[in-house]
């Protein structure tokens, strides 16, 4: 199966090129000798082609290899579209706008941030979805959210919930912000030890139904992280992420049959290193 290939939103499209033409300081990191020449952008920069090593640039550079950039995206990509799944690369590492369009050109069904900061910076570029692998506790984050929510209806930002007292308070401060439409939210399974999530799926459950009684939550699925599990390839190991995999997926498909007709979540959802979207893995 070949990758899927989508047009870029307009919004995008505008605020990387613009990212071209923005002037580039004697300030920044690496160019405080080339820039202190004269006026300088990403444009004019690309036009000068000046050299690495003594063209003016101040090291340390983190320098990206275009071939290597170029196969790495496609590589993932193609590797989702042959599994079936739908990736929402993590943008929390590089906070880079211009690798996260070429990620959704290349077919990523949304970008994963860490903080609302950071969804607030992908919206200052136009980022259509995000998925915020984290709970949202903070009022002046939810406030935000709810009113770039109502401004923009093209726009989806996932939540996690992991607590009765999370989704309660994710809940009130919507309703105190006068939030106008449902946010969709993740239902997070953790496992004993784990640094985040309910620890059964019972207890996930209780969370699902209370988000699901709240007009201002949508329950679209399930979220788990299996990467503090272990990181080595022993039986115990193996033995463990396995359960943990087989619970997740337990936790989406009683979603799934216990949600009211119509808003049953389409998937489950599986967040590791490179969050993705679409059924969860099978067990390893």
């Amino acid at each position: 199966m070949t990758a899927y290939v989508q047009v870029l939103p307009p919004a995008v499209e505008a605020a990387i090129a613009a990212l071209r033409d923005q002037p580039i300081a004697a300030t920044d990191k690496g160019f405080g000798v080339i820039a202190a020449g004269g006026p300088m952008t990403s444009a004019s920069l690309g036009r000068q082609r000046p050299p690495l090593f003594g063209g003016g640039f101040i090291t340390p550079l983190l320098v990206l290899r275009e071939s290597a950039v170029t196969h790495n995206i496609a590589a993932m990509a193609a590797y989702c579209a042959a599994a079936g799944v739908r990736l929402a690369p993590h943008g929390k590492t590089t906070m880079a706008p211009q690798l996260m369009a070429r990620q959704l050109a290349a077919g990523a069904w949304a970008l994963t941030a860490a903080t609302i900061g950071q969804v607030l910076t992908y919206r200052a570029f136009g980022i259509p979805r995000v998925l915020l692998a984290n709970e949202l506790t903070d009022p002046t984050g939810i406030s935000w959210l709810a009113g770039e929510m109502a401004a923009d209806p093209g726009f989806d930002c996932y939540l996690y919930v992991d607590s009765l007292a999370g989704v309660a308070l994710l809940d009130a401060a919507l309703r105190a912000h006068g939030a106008r439409r449902a946010v969709p939210v993740l239902v997070e399974l953790g496992y004993p030890g784990g640094r985040t999530g309910c620890r059964d799926v019972g207890e996930a459950v209780a969370v699902a139904e209370a988000a699901a009684a709240s007009p201002t939550l949508r329950v679209a699925g399930a979220a788990g992280f299996e990467g503090l599990i272990g990181h080595d390839r022993e039986a115990e190991t193996l033995a463990k992420i396995t359960r943990y995999c087989r619970a997740l997926r337990a936790l989406g498909e009683r979603l799934a049959a216990t949600a009211a007709p119509g808003t049953a979540p389409s998937s489950t959802w599986w967040c590791g290193s490179w969050p993705v979207a679409g059924r969860a893995p099978g067990p390893r």
